[in-house]
Parts: C-alpha cells; structure tokens; sequence
C-alpha cells in the first residue's frame, strides 16, 4: 500500500496471497502513485531496500526516495551500489519517521473493519481489501 502522510490517502494498493515478498509489488504501485499525484519523497521499509528501487523512484520519476540499506545480512563494507551506499553514508532519520504514518492507516482500517476478512475465495478476499480501501478514502475525504 502506498499512501500519503499527510491526508493518510491511499494512492495505490496491491494484495497478494502470502506468506510473500512485497518486492514485486513495488514498481506497479510507485508507477501508479506517481502517475496520479506529484510525490517528492517516497519512504518505504527496509523490505523495498534495492538499488532497483532507488533507481526506479529518483532517476525514472523524479522524485526522492528514503529507504533504509539494511535489507538482509548487513557487512562491514556496506552497500557497494551508488543510492544504497549514499543512504547507508546519509540516511535522513528524522524524515524517515514520517512512514509511521502508513503503520497508523493500517490500525486506523483494522479498528474500522476488523482485522479479518469475511470472504472465503481468494477473489473475494481482493473484492473486500479493495471495499476496505475505497471506504477508507471516501471517510478521509469525507472528515474534510
């Protein structure tokens, strides 16, 4: 899910059967985020952490992206590859703060709808995580 810390709006959602990986999930959501809406700063978990990514967000859409380079076994030596080890040497701590926010949104849908779903197929568990975010943003808007 990619949404904005300011008005907790979701911009872009994708659901998968688990337990996976969200890396796939990445650039679809950064292509459709970015192609609705002018996002300056893109702070993702350290999930999302490649120099992929890195590319994808400053090079191919312009914007800026803060992601922390601790993915996996860490070294010594750190990142060899170029946005990696400029966010290892100069990680922004206290912007990097601001991705609290997307955990908030989370609690804020699970305090809302529960925190199952009551779909039993597959298809329906997409139609009703696709309900739970179309609701959440139309409260947002709606509280404004």
């Amino acid at each position: 899910m990619l949404c904005d810390t300011q008005s907790y709006l979701v911009l872009a959602a994708e659901a998968g059967i688990g337990p996976w990986p969200d890396d796939p999930f990445f650039e679809p959501l950064v292509r459709r985020s970015f192609g609705r809406i002018g996002i300056d700063t893109l702070l993702a978990d350290a999930g999302y952490d490649s120099e992929r990514a890195h590319v994808l967000v400053r090079e191919e859409m312009g914007g800026r992206s803060v992601i922390p380079p601790w993915r996996g076994r860490p070294t010594r030596m750190g990142p060899k590859s170029h946005w990696r080890r400029r966010m290892a040497n100069r990680f922004p701590k206290k912007q990097y703060g601001q991705r609290w926010q997307v955990e908030s949104l989370f609690s804020q849908d699970k305090r809302r709808f529960g925190s199952q779903l009551s779909a039993s197929s597959v298809y329906g568990q997409f139609g009703e995580l696709c309900l739970r975010v179309l609701a959440q943003n139309i409260a947002l808007l709606l509280r404004r």
